[in-house]
């Protein structure tokens, strides 16, 4: 089972160093719970022209020294798995206000219960 714990302070900016010592400047989105492990959701705070807005960052959550670090996703595979997992708990959470109840529609446009009613 998967938890998610969104982040609704989105104009907190947090500074990650890379590996080559640089400072990148991000928005944490979310952190879900998947298969046993914490992975976390960053959106680069500034972009560049050759980024997109809607750019998310991945990392594992993990300890070294007993602190908590952020490590990168090698497993291509994982790394889907665990965007498809936050993707639908942010979808589920985004539409639980839905006006219908059904808790699995985008927009009511592909919910089965919906769909049928718009049509």
């Amino acid at each position: 089972m998967s938890d998610f714990q969104g982040n609704d302070d989105f104009d907190e900016v947090i500074e990650l160093t890379g590996d080559a010592g640089d400072v990148l400047k991000f928005i944490h989105i979310g952190t879900i719970e998947y298969k046993g492990g914490k992975y976390v959701f960053f959106q680069p705070a500034e972009t560049e022209d050759d980024e997109e807005d809607d750019e998310v960052v991945v990392f594992a959550m993990g300890k070294e020294n007993g602190e908590d670090v952020l490590l990168p996703i090698d497993d291509d595979d994982l790394m889907t798995e665990v965007y498809e997992e936050f993707m639908r708990l942010y979808d589920m959470e985004e539409n639980e206000n839905c006006s219908r109840n059904c808790n699995a529609c985008n927009m009511c446009s592909t919910c089965p219960k919906c769909a049928k009613d718009i049509k």
